[in-house]
């Protein structure tokens, strides 16, 4: 999707750009296309790291502000309803509900600034938009199978 984007002229964000999950190519891209690409950390499960890559981000973006926000964060537990503990069950809720909504919150201003830069009033998909997708790592349909009847 980075290199789809970049195509396009966009920015992207992942989440930890030095961490060891981190693709290659994202940080090559990166290099290739300096005064395009910019890497911003960013952990949805963290509120402290929502604020301070809005910050960032706002700081990069000018007055411009941002016409699209993809939001794609998901994990879940790998255990079933009989293993799973309160923790695991937080910690799946705040990645896959709070954090894209904080998200959400803290970058509407900049999705404002660049629907009032179209030159028509109020927001819409074709000024400013935000895009919540997730991976298999979240779905329900993968949860693994309880062999044990109720």
């Amino acid at each position: 999707m980075a290199k789809q984007l970049l195509e396009v002229h966009c920015s992207n964000i992942c989440r930890d750009p030095d961490g060891p999950n981190s693709e290659v190519t994202l940080r090559e891209l990166a290099k290739k296309h300096p005064s395009v690409v910019t890497l911003v950390q960013l952990d949805v499960a963290d509120q402290c790291s929502i604020k301070e890559s809005a910050k960032k981000v706002g700081s990069l973006l000018g007055k411009n502000g941002l016409n699209l926000l993809v939001n794609n964060a998901a994990m879940l537990t790998q255990k079933n309803m009989m293993t799973a503990t309160v923790e695991d069950m937080q910690n799946a809720f705040n990645t896959n509900v709070i954090g894209p909504l904080f998200v959400i919150r803290e970058y509407l201003p900049y999705r404002r600034t660049a629907a009032k830069a179209k030159g028509r009033p109020g927001m819409s998909c074709n000024k400013a938009a935000v895009i919540n997708t997730s991976t298999d790592s979240a779905s329900m349909s993968i949860m693994p199978v309880m062999n044990e009847p109720f």
